[in-house]
């Protein structure tokens, strides 16, 4: 993770959806964007709910979250300035609160917002959860099959994320899988990450303000 490329997120701001995420699978640009309910805490917010929306906007598939797990709380130490003298102080450790969202290919959903309440839930208390102004928020993606079965081929919709395609299929033979991702797509470099199904741009991070 760095803080090199991040976004920033306005917890005052109850009124508008704020862009969290965005990246792009099975040829489709989606973001996603989130609405806060909040109330003022010593030196931040209390988070009470978050709206999740998913905006699609070039593609052929639609892409919809299927699951948001419950945030995590943990350390983060900034890296150093590149300016910076061999003397200066590292920066000093922050809190990240790590999101896992879940998305999918073709998903129905019920509705295109998706509501994460924090009060007595979550890891929320009778307030919500607390996050300090100028600490971050962090979301990993991990991307879900796009046949309930896992099949690879159904209903003439190939799922390209997850398996190679080369010509006609022998009898016998089986389409092979693209690799799976490392448990954790928070460690390794970008690079490994790209080599594997669902790899490209799996997560993002934005500053609260």
């Amino acid at each position: 993770m760095s803080n090199l490329h991040i976004g920033n997120v306005d917890l005052t701001d109850k009124e508008n959806f704020q862009f969290l995420y965005g990246s792009q699978l099975y040829g489709t640009l989606f973001g996603i964007y989130g609405k806060f309910t909040t109330a003022n805490a010593d030196e931040g917010y209390y988070i009470k709910e978050i709206e999740f929306k998913t905006i699609n906007y070039k593609g052929i598939l639609d892409i919809n979250i299927s699951e948001i797990k419950r945030p995590e709380s943990k350390d983060y130490q900034p890296p150093q300035d590149p300016d910076a003298n061999e003397e200066s102080p590292m920066p000093t450790p922050q809190k990240v609160l790590v999101f896992l969202i879940e998305v999918q290919a073709l998903k129905t959903a019920d509705s295109d917002i998706q509501y994460m309440n924090f009060i007595h839930q979550n890891g929320g208390n009778e307030n919500g959860i607390k996050v300090d102004k100028n600490n971050f928020l962090h979301f990993d993606r991990r991307l879900k099959k796009i046949h309930e079965n896992g099949e690879a081929l159904k209903n003439n919709v190939f799922d390209s994320e997850f398996y190679y395609r080369e010509g006609i299929l022998l009898d016998g033979e089986q389409y092979p899988e693209v690799c799976p991702k490392p448990k954790t797509q928070s460690d390794g470099p970008v690079s490994l990450l790209m080599s594997h199904s669902g790899g490209i741009c799996p997560r993002g991070t934005v500053k609260i303000r």
